[in-house]
């Protein structure tokens, strides 16, 4: 049994093996299988009352228990002798809930990605987000990932580019996503100072929304769209990093035409 080993690390054993007969141990082969693998000193005998040790490394390419065998062909009874191997992997994975959407350009799809893990592993784990093509952006929160939690990541795709003309333009108080992406609004954050700059952010924008939206006496307004992302399909990558590990999970977004 080699243990708990994280996927991308190793663990290794050396085992002897003694010969205490009174002729030489003829040894035809020592293999390993599963996870493992084995090299060592043993070479094509091994002479009376004499040993060698082979060594076995525990390298896990997925999380969970892992088993395997070690495999000794000789020429002694009982041949060949079989050795059970087992080690657990410690791993995580990110999978994006859905994985293919489609939604017109200007809009903000709202999605979600999920951080799990298996066999213990211990370290946080940092997602990010690319592939969204300008002026669209792509938003995560939260940005790192415990284990322990519930491994939930909330995902909003904006396939447009926000200004304070092109928020004014509906009326009415702004929505929560459209304050995520204002310039200098940030991620929503907690704390009673940081409310206390959210309350004066959200009373300015809805201020300069209002006064933006009133017609008469004054100049034209400046209702034009915000710059949004091409029609067409492009592939979102979602990356999660912990230990040197990275996994990936992608998004398939189809962007079509805007809404009149």
């Amino acid at each position: 049994a080699l243990g708990a080993v994280k996927v991308g690390a190793s663990a290794s054993q050396r085992l002897t093996v003694s010969n205490v007969g009174e002729l030489p141990l003829l040894l035809s082969s020592i293999s390993a299988t599963g996870d493992f693998t084995q090299a060592g000193s043993c070479g094509a005998s091994v002479a009376p009352g004499a040993s060698c040790e082979p060594t076995v490394t525990f390298a896990p390419a997925r999380g969970g228990n892992r088993t395997g065998e070690l495999r000794i062909v000789h020429d002694a009874d009982g041949s060949p002798t079989v050795i059970a191997l087992s080690g657990v992997g410690q791993d995580f994975s990110i999978t994006a809930y859905p994985s293919s959407l489609s939604a017109p350009a200007g809009s903000v799809i709202q999605m979600s990605a999920l951080v799990g893990f298996e066999g213990g592993w211990s370290d946080p784990v940092s997602v990010a987000c690319s592939g969204m093509p300008s002026p669209g952006r792509c938003i995560l929160a939260p940005t790192t990932i415990v284990p322990g939690g519930n491994g939930l990541v909330a995902v909003e795709l904006h396939t447009a580019g926000v200004t304070l003309a092109s928020a004014a333009e509906q009326g009415g108080p702004l929505p929560l996503a459209g304050l995520l992406v204002l310039p200098g609004a940030g991620l929503w954050t907690a704390g009673r100072r940081a409310r206390r700059r959210r309350l004066a952010l959200l009373a300015a924008v809805v201020a300069a929304a209002t006064i933006a939206g009133c017609g008469g006496g004054g100049g034209p307004t400046d209702t034009a769209r915000p710059a949004s992302v091409a029609p067409g399909t492009y592939t979102i990558t979602i990356r999660a990093t912990s230990a040197g590990v990275e996994k990936t999970a992608t998004v398939s977004l189809r962007v079509t035409a805007p809404y009149p």
